[in-house]
């Protein structure tokens, strides 16, 4: 079971794919009794693991170990998504790990995201290298900015970095989306991991600051409202995601055969 919790929607960056609407960004964020009563219901699922992501907007911006520490209690590994806008805020709540947002490097990071996050970004690898915190990065493929993961790949090696690339093909932008070709380059080159499932309503579920409970932070169906934080609320909202679709926001993840088919030959 993995949770991803929108604690805020508030961030001070302005990336182009957010799919948090800004006309809320300034207005939502979730209060730590509602998170811990949230986690305690989903506990009650019958899952070998607890996994739970603390998202937003920027995480960062909250008072981030309070979350912490309140998901610990319940049970969770806790991995903080941030575009590292805070570092020690980052450092000090402890999370298991850090996925680190990108979309490119250097200046270009900093264009894309419409904020100066370069050098946070290079403070928070720098924790990870020192063995503060344990993280990996989480890249946004885009026709754009194929070729800057391939550097990010190249410059993260001469700082001795030795983590892991997750990219995901945008969805829900068909314009920015890259092409066949260069997926399949970068599966060949393993430069990425990319997803070779959608979790979507089954093995995860999106909370939101507001407690909806969604789908995936792209498709962003609406499973149910938690009020009560009761059984029969949850079991509702289980219920209606195991009616969606595999793959509710349009086209199957195509490069997961292809990884296989590798996976296959390479054995």
């Amino acid at each position: 079971m993995h949770i991803i919790a929108e604690i805020t929607y508030r961030c001070p960056a302005n990336c182009p794919f957010c799919p948090i609407r800004k006309s809320v960004a300034n207005r939502i964020n979730m209060e730590i009794p509602q998170f811990k009563s949230a986690l305690e219901l989903f506990t009650t699922l019958p899952h070998s693991r607890r996994l739970l992501t603390i998202s937003g907007g920027e995480p960062t911006l909250r008072d981030l170990h309070r979350f912490v520490w309140v998901a610990h209690k319940c049970g969770f590994t806790v991995t903080v998504a941030t575009n590292c806008y805070d570092p020690k805020r980052l450092l000090e709540a402890k999370p298991d790990f850090v996925q680190i947002s990108l979309d490119s490097i250097n200046s270009y990071h900093n264009m894309s995201r419409k904020l100066e996050l370069w050098h946070k970004v290079l403070e928070v690898l720098n924790y990870i290298k020192e063995g503060k915190l344990n993280g990996f990065v989480r890249y946004t493929l885009t026709k754009d900015n194929i070729n800057e993961l391939y550097q990010l790949k190249a410059r993260l090696a001469a700082l001795g970095l030795n983590i892991k690339i997750y990219a995901m093909p945008i969805r829900g932008c068909p314009e920015l989306s890259p092409s066949r070709e260069d997926i399949l380059r970068v599966l060949k080159d393993k430069v990425a991991v990319l997803p070779s499932r959608c979790p979507a309503g089954k093995g995860q579920f999106v909370l939101t600051p507001d407690m909806k409970v969604l789908d995936c932070i792209f498709h962003r169906q609406v499973l149910g409202v938690l009020e009560r934080f009761d059984e029969s609320e949850l079991a509702a909202i289980v219920e209606n995601g195991k009616k969606l679709k595999p793959f509710p926001c349009g086209e199957p993840y195509w490069w997961s055969k292809c990884q296989g088919v590798q996976s296959a030959e390479q054995n």
